[in-house]
């Protein structure tokens, strides 16, 4: 593109679902935040309300090749925790998927 701008317009997936309030906020803080690691075209990324510590711990387990039932066991988090949600996302997600977490928590 002209100018130099990189165009990055990510596939956000919301979990929970319901947020539509702070949408917007985040799809600015996201494509901020794609921008400064130079990402381009349609990333994958899925903004949870999670803190960043324990994104990392879960998609540590992930890519460890943990099953989900594994890493969140049935009786651990609700059906509706957004933990819950992000690693049975992830997990379902095709093997070689490049996804990046955004924590709506602590918004980066």
């Amino acid at each position: 593109p002209q100018g130099g701008r990189s165009q990055v317009s990510p596939n956000i997936i919301m979990l929970p679902r319901h947020q539509k309030r702070i949408q917007a906020s985040i799809y600015e803080s996201v494509g901020k935040s794609l921008a400064a690691m130079h990402i381009q075209g349609s990333p994958e990324v899925v903004a949870v309300n999670v803190p960043i510590f324990e994104i990392r711990e879960l998609m540590t387990k992930v890519i460890d090749g943990q099953q989900e039932g594994y890493i969140c066991p049935k009786n651990s988090y609700k059906a509706a925790d957004p933990r819950r949600l992000l690693v049975k996302h992830v997990c379902k997600l095709p093997k070689g998927t490049t996804v990046f977490v955004y924590s709506i928590s602590d918004g980066k």
